[in-house]
């Protein structure tokens, strides 16, 4: 958890210095066009986090089902069952 809590700040430290690199911010108006700035960063990225996720959310997972036309059962095929390959193969 320790570990997750540095990635998150080092990642939102290396945002904002990203974005005072990027925004010519001048002394006076600086500090408040840096706070819109990183918060709309921060907006947009929890905006696209939820969209990635939904998208993966909606996703169908399970391998295609091939049905055993002999005994009438649906199977799922999750790894090829074709033999590996040796060296002399290879060759």
């Amino acid at each position: 958890m320790k570990l997750l809590t540095l990635f998150v700040i080092i990642f939102l430290l290396m945002g904002a210095i990203i974005i005072a690199l990027n925004s010519d911010l001048s002394l006076s108006s600086g500090k408040k066009s840096f706070i819109v700035s990183f918060l709309s960063w921060i907006l947009d990225l929890g905006r696209n986090t939820v969209n990635v996720v939904g998208y993966v959310i909606h996703q169908d997972w399970l391998p295609e089902p091939k049905l055993n036309q002999t005994e009438n059962q649906v199977t799922y095929t999750i790894y090829d069952k074709t033999p590996l390959k040796t060296k002399s193969d290879c060759y």
